[in-house]
């Protein structure tokens, strides 16, 4: 299945690696790419705010990050 998002903002968040990496080259492939670090609030408010007033709004969003603020998923499974 090919589909264009030529003209569409994607914000991705989780796109360093893995799945949302992923995510980002694909996306990028079909014309649309946007992607804040929401570990920085600020950065992520900059980035939100910049692609609403440059784009008009945001069309899509791929919410992959995850921030564990108690350790690894494999400890916590053990507690």
């Amino acid at each position: 299945m090919t589909w264009s998002l030529a003209g569409r903002s994607v914000l991705i968040t989780g796109a360093a690696r893995g799945i949302g990496a992923e995510s980002a080259r694909q996306l990028a492939s079909r014309g649309a790419w946007f992607e804040a670090d929401v570990t920085d609030p600020d950065a992520l408010a900059v980035a939100v705010d910049g692609t609403v007033e440059r784009l008009g709004g945001i069309d899509a969003v791929v919410a992959n990050a995850g921030i564990a603020t108690t350790g690894t998923v494999r400890a916590a499974k053990r507690r």
